[in-house]
């Protein structure tokens, strides 16, 4: 089961910076989290993707861009 204040720092984290690269916000939880790997982000993602509050999109071959959902996009989808 995933900590709940994980999936929390995650949203924290992206949401304060609008949108962020995968590499740089692992890099960014590593520092609170040093038990995180790229697989378990990836998980959080998901979980995040999934209830809605961010988009996870391919930057480049070898990157992805996550970022923030904001409340126009979410009632937008609704």
């Amino acid at each position: 089961m995933m900590r709940r204040d994980l999936l929390n720092r995650v949203y924290e984290v992206i949401v304060e910076n609008g949108a962020i690269d995968e590499l740089e916000l692992l890099s960014k939880l590593q520092k609170h989290y040093p038990e995180i790997t790229a697989n378990l982000l990836e998980n959080v993602l998901l979980k995040l993707e999934i209830a809605g509050l961010v988009n996870v999109t391919w930057a480049s071959k070898n990157s992805k861009r996550v970022e923030a959902k904001s409340n126009a996009e979410e009632q937008a989808t609704r």
